[in-house]
């Protein structure tokens, strides 16, 4: 018949001295290595006292996770062209036909050739009108001279108002159509 061990008192009295015996043995001999610092290692006795070193140099950075989703898309700003600056800007062709443009110029006309009225929505102040600005695009067989008015002239005054002339002349005064780019400050 196999012998079968049951707790007893003297068992459980026995087991918890011999416990508390190492324990204790274990707490002096850390009580002395704190103690008696002299030949231990300054590593070492810091991490008897639970202190931490020096941080060391940072690991590998990690791979890059997936991109996350859209966010929503924000509100429609508005833009307010009463004071915007240029107040017009564009390209134009020798038929005068449009390249890209500001909203602020509605059409260009062509009535003769050498001439071509800016025609501008709004209101644009006269200063404005009169410190417009034409460069030439392109190559012309011959110097092209332009000169610009600030429509109040009899150059468009057939048009819709407010415009602004332009006209091109070679080195012989004789009219002349180009291309050209411009600008309304």
């Amino acid at each position: 018949m196999p012998m079968t061990r049951r707790l007893n008192y003297a068992n459980v009295t026995a087991t918890l001295a011999l416990f508390f015996a190492m324990s204790g043995g274990a707490l002096a001999a850390n009580h002395y290595l704190i103690n008696n610092t002299k030949q231990i290692n300054p590593k070492v006795l810091r991490a008897l006292k639970g202190k931490t070193g020096p941080t060391g140099p940072a690991g590998l950075r990690g791979l890059q996770g997936p991109v996350g989703p859209a966010g929503p898309k924000g509100k429609t700003g508005t833009v307010n062209t009463s004071k915007a600056r240029p107040f017009a800007w564009g390209q134009v062709r020798e038929d005068a036909s449009l390249r890209p443009h500001s909203a602020s110029l509605i059409t260009v006309t062509h009535p003769e050739k050498g001439l071509y009225c800016l025609l501008l929505s709004g209101s644009p102040e006269q200063s404005e009108l009169e410190g417009t600005s034409v460069t030439l695009a392109g190559t012309t067989p011959q110097a092209v001279f332009p000169r610009v008015t600030n429509g109040q002239g009899a150059d468009c005054a057939g048009e819709h108002q407010p415009a602004v002339a332009v006209r091109f002349y070679n080195s012989s005064s004789t009219p002349q159509d180009a291309r050209f780019s411009f600008i309304v400050p």
